[in-house]
């Protein structure tokens, strides 16, 4: 258990992938407690059947890509895959839910695109099960045991930052947060760079500092 607890430490990548985890389903834990009221109040309008009905399509829609993506990110890409459907993707989706129905009322057909896309996006973050232990081949176990650690947080942290913010900047303000969040959280994935392309960058460099070096030498006679 220390061992698997040690690698966020001997190897910073994989603390940065539990981070990208937590920020994966912080945003679906989170709605789940503030957007139920907000869709079927006075404010947008529909009723929970058709509420209980979109939830349900977002999670058929997760659930189908959660295997696509897992096909389509070893042609795209696992990094690429997660920072630009997982988390730009999740961001743009979490402001059509939050906005088509806030601007032109209880549009169900729309609004249903809205949460489908944002169950596809949110799958996108796929990848991250097979980009995790790759980072560390040499604790495969302690990477993925990191992997879990967030996802079981994100159950916590959703939720305690609808309970910290919701009375300061009310729903609008909860969707740009977890917004905002996954953009950050694409970012974080930028660095999550596999071995392989680590020493591949280190070749590409090394020849033209070798050509720099002789070059040096040349000129010093």
């Amino acid at each position: 258990m220390l061992r698997d607890a040690s690698i966020v430490i001997h190897n910073p990548k994989i603390a940065i992938g539990g981070i990208v985890r937590i920020i994966d389903s912080a945003s679906s834990a989170g709605f789940l407690i503030f957007l139920p009221i907000y869709f079927t109040s006075s404010s947008v309008g529909f009723t929970l059947t058709q509420w209980l009905q979109l939830l349900g399509a977002m999670s058929l829609s997760n659930a189908i890509w959660n295997l696509l993506w897992g096909i389509l990110g070893d042609r795209v890409g696992w990094r690429n895959t997660v920072i630009w459907f997982g988390g730009v993707g999740c961001a743009l989706s979490l402001l059509l839910i939050y906005y088509v129905p806030t601007l032109f009322g209880p549009t169900y057909f729309f609004t249903l695109i809205a949460m489908i896309c944002y169950g596809i996006m949110l799958a996108a973050y796929t990848p991250l099960s097979a980009l995790m232990p790759s980072i560390a081949p040499e604790n495969k176990g302690g990477a993925m045991a990191i992997l879990n650690l967030g996802a079981g947080l994100a159950a916590f942290v959703g939720p305690a930052l609808v309970a910290i913010f919701a009375s300061s900047i009310q729903v609008v303000g909860l969707i740009w947060l977890f917004a905002i969040l996954h953009v950050i959280g694409a970012i974080m994935t930028h660095f999550l760079k596999l071995p392989a392309e680590i020493q591949q960058q280190a070749r590409e460099i090394a020849p033209s500092s070798t050509i720099l070096t002789v070059k040096e030498k040349v000129d010093s006679l």
